[in-house]
């Protein structure tokens, strides 16, 4: 980790803040606790009761056994080429204790990457401005929140949390480069931006993201660099090499299929994303999205004639909190993490209605931690002249008017940490639905292995098998590992088969 330029060590040129000395180490780690624990209270839900529903299955058919993961490492997924998430999904079938624990196992990918990306956040902003409290603060602002809650729960968007692990990485190490001038750090820094979009494709903005990081960071370059003769701005670019290598690599495997999958219709990639709509869209999400959903508002637009007044008034506060903040830089990097994958998905997205894409929580992960940036930015502004007058008013009584408003903020977020269905014995009708389907196909496993059916052998015998949730897209047979060491087992027909493994009373309701 240390070479990666992800170390946790604050600006080493910095001069010490004023901050609050009864800010130990050993009170960081509390905070950093009870951060940890809201996280993943806000998430329990879904981690006690676990579902597996639609691309699910399809990621994770196409990614295991091995041979098929092979076959499919370099095949995108919708626009998202992901050979880093076929892997973790060939491992996570691979060495599933049982079938039935899939859905837990699966569930764990999106929470956990939460907790890396927390800790990667706090490491990044605690050097930027040298206090660990602001570096907490972002930690806690982007953790303890249900604004992206698909990406946490729905195993198919959480790749996009990896995607975004992988961006703040090439961040830290682009940090760790401005601040020491050694050159194998802004090697690490393209290595994670090229895998960023390994796992998602919003991973793309990492390399434009470490060069704007780089371009603006405040205080610029704080040791030479070995290549002194060679201008800071060609070093600050040098993170876009990363996009370059990864589009070099995945461009010949996927340039044909994701320009022309079925959800364009007759046009390209290309010609489907209009700007001029991902520019309108995307003014409205920082009103709907951005702005309302930070406070736990979901699913409700506001009228258009009243996003330009809203708009104007966002505006004026990003100027004025832009304008009293210590760390300009920083600022400028949060904007960018909005506007970008605003535009990006927006604009992609042209085809369909905004009111249906507001709704999609996974596209609110990349803004999020900028309005985190952004708010850590101009914090001990004029946020903190504010903080010393309630203190001079309020005494020791502001602390637990902090301690409140940390509460009501958890709180406003829980309602969107419980299940999406709108009944929940629906949801769970499914969830128990699922189980016993899994469950059957693991007896059925069970049979292949005591009669020696090779998994082949059984998929072409026993037809199609529609798992609850995943919208009879796939087979639910596939999950079957069947006799692996029977070449030489008896030639059966397909109706011996059958027979040897489902038995009328076994007969899944499913089976077509």
């Amino acid at each position: 980790m240390a070479a990666s330029g992800s170390e946790a060590d604050p600006n080493p040129t910095a001069t010490p803040t004023d901050a609050d000395p009864s800010w130990s180490p050993a009170r960081i780690r509390m905070v950093a606790v009870l951060l940890v624990l809201a996280t993943l209270a806000l998430h329990a839900p879904r981690l006690l009761t676990p579902v597996l529903i639609w691309d699910d299955f399809e990621i994770l058919t196409e990614s295991w056994p091995w041979a098929i993961t092979r076959a499919n490492l370099f095949r995108s997924a919708n626009e998202h080429f992901m050979p880093l998430g076929r892997l973790t999904s060939f491992l996570m079938v691979e060495f599933a204790p049982h079938l039935t624990w899939l859905p837990w196992i699966t569930a764990l990918q999106g929470p956990l990457a939460v907790l890396l990306a927390m800790r990667l956040l706090y490491c990044f902003v605690h050097a930027e401005r040298n206090d660990p409290r602001l570096g907490l603060l972002a930690a806690g602002f982007f953790g303890i929140s249900t604004s992206y809650v698909e990406a946490v729960s729905w195993f198919s968007a959480s790749f996009s949390l990896l995607g975004l692990d992988m961006t703040l990485l090439g961040l830290l190490a682009a940090q760790r480069w401005r601040l020491t001038g050694q050159q194998r750090h802004l090697l690490w820094s393209i290595g994670w931006i090229a895998l960023a979009p390994c796992w998602f494709a919003s991973g793309i903005l990492a390399g434009p993201l470490c060069a704007l990081y780089l371009l603006t960071a405040d205080g610029g370059l704080q040791r030479r660099p070995r290549f002194p003769w060679v201008g800071f701005s060609a070093w600050a670019l040098t993170p876009l090499l990363g996009t370059v290598l990864f589009l070099a690599f995945s461009l010949p495997f996927t340039l044909q299929r994701i320009m022309h999958l079925e959800h364009y219709g007759d046009q390209s990639a290309v010609e489907s994303f209009q700007l001029s709509v991902g520019v309108l869209y995307s003014a409205r999400a920082v009103v709907d999205n951005a702005f309302l959903g930070t406070f736990g508002i979901t699913g409700f637009q506001v009228p258009v004639p009243l996003v330009h007044g809203v708009l104007v008034l966002l505006v004026g506060l990003t100027a004025w909190w832009y304008w009293q903040a210590p760390a300009k830089g920083l600022a400028l990097l949060g904007l960018g993490f909005v506007f970008s994958s605003y535009l990006l998905i927006h604009g992609a997205r042209s085809r369909w209605p905004y009111e249906v894409i507001s709704t999609w929580t996974r596209y609110q992960l990349y803004s999020h931690v900028g309005l985190a940036c952004l708010l850590c930015a101009g914090w001990d502004g004029a946020p903190r002249r504010l903080g010393q007058w309630l203190t001079q008013q309020l005494g020791e009584g502001v602390r637990w008017a902090g301690f409140l408003f940390c509460v009501l903020f958890w709180a406003c977020q829980v309602p969107r940490g419980w299940p999406a269905y709108p009944r929940l014995d629906l949801y769970h009708a499914h969830r128990l639905g699922q189980l016993q389907d899994l469950a059957e196909v693991e007896q059925v496993d069970a049979r292949c292995r005591r009669h020696g059916i090779p998994r082949q052998q059984a998929l072409e015998s026993l037809g199609h098998l529609s798992i609850m949730n995943s919208s009879g897209k796939v087979n639910g047979w596939s999950f079957l590992r069947g006799c692996s060491d029977c070449n030489d087992s008896p030639s059966r027909t397909p109706e011996e088969v059958r027979r040897l493994l489902l038995p009328p009373e076994d007969t899944p309701r499913g089976k077509s």
